[in-house]
């Protein structure tokens, strides 16, 4: 969903603004860097500290230790839409995405094709991968996502606004087309 709207953030910055591409990449550290800063260095340890010391003695347990460790916690996604924005304003901002509504075969050879990665990145042993919680496998499909939703932008390709999903027909798509 986010990258439905860094299309017309970034032609904003452009355009608008005129402050270019640093205009935009400072607007994003601002809105996104400051936070997820905020949250690994205080407000993620300071959650941590609070459930090792008072949740868990609250909870009938006994209370351990607490050392202070940067915590991305939920922002995660915070610091990963920054890296994309990044990618965004760098690569390819100023085009126009000239790909069209991919029909429902695209789609379901591109989620084949994302789900086969997504596999065999499964098999990796992980933990968490650049402050992502999950595993390496759904990073393919984060990035995937991010470029659908900046070709989606209704300053692109409008493809939420085309009357297009009306062709697509069986009961995946039942009650979600009017």
């Amino acid at each position: 969903i986010s990258g439905v709207f860094v299309p017309n953030t970034f032609d904003k910055a452009m355009h608008v603004k005129k402050t270019g591409r640093l205009g935009f990449l400072s607007d994003k550290f601002y809105r996104l860097g400051v936070p997820f800063v905020c949250y690994l260095y205080g407000f993620g340890p300071l959650l941590d500290c609070f459930v090792a010391r008072v949740a868990v003695a609250a909870g009938g347990g006994e209370p351990h230790g607490y050392a202070y460790n940067p915590s991305p916690g939920p922002p995660w996604f915070l610091a990963w839409l920054l890296v994309f924005c990044c990618g965004y304003a760098l690569v390819g901002g100023d085009g126009d995405c000239a790909v069209a509504l991919p029909d429902m075969h695209n789609l379901l050879l591109g989620g084949l094709g994302l789900g086969c990665v997504q596999a065999v990145l499964m098999l990796i042993p992980s933990g968490t991968f650049v402050m992502m919680p999950l595993t390496v496998g759904s990073l393919p499909l984060d990035i995937a996502f991010f470029v659908a939703g900046c070709c989606a932008s209704s300053k692109r390709r409008a493809w939420l606004t085309e009357g297009r999903w009306n062709r697509w027909k069986g009961p995946a798509f039942y009650g979600t087309c009017s």
